[in-house]
């Protein structure tokens, strides 16, 4: 084979979007079967629209908001578990 290819990663939920967006792309162009090139721009549009967390957990230390009180109603909290 002699190809190198980059691994993805990828959810369930993630592959059905990719499926659903390729047979979008054959409705859209009246087509009866869906095409290499569109699972090809189905996977482009995906990779482009998923945000990679791949940076190092994110701290805030006490009081780096300007909240004196610590959070409640209005507060914001630094939760990056998604």
């Amino acid at each position: 084979m002699g190809r190198s290819r980059a691994a993805y990663r990828i959810t369930v939920r993630q592959l059905e979007s990719m499926i659903r967006l390729s047979e979008a792309l054959a409705r859209l162009h009246c087509d009866d079967h869906i095409q290499p090139s569109y699972v090809r721009e189905a996977f482009r549009l995906l990779r482009k629209s998923i945000i990679h967390v791949e940076t190092e957990d994110v701290t805030f230390e006490e009081g780096d908001d300007g909240d004196d009180d610590g959070g409640g109603v209005g507060g914001t909290a630094a939760s990056h578990d998604a």
